[in-house]
């Protein structure tokens, strides 16, 4: 298994928990950044994207105007 695979699969956990705490918090801006985690790890992990790039996935703010 790549470490990209494994990395994109820790960013998702990580996105899921922000956005499970930014649910339970009221938090819509945790609930986006959790939702922007949870996006770059699939992608991370689908098409085993380094670090870096998952990153600059991060930075294009897909969910900043939805809350």
């Amino acid at each position: 298994m790549s470490p990209y695979v494994i990395f994109g699969s820790l960013t998702q956990l990580k996105g899921k928990t922000k956005t499970t705490l930014g649910k339970l918090t009221g938090n819509p801006s945790l609930e986006a950044s959790g939702q922007q985690d949870v996006l770059a790890g699939k992608l991370q992990a689908k098409y085993t994207l380094s670090i870096e790039e998952t990153e600059t996935i991060k930075e294009w703010n897909f969910f900043n105007g939805l809350f």
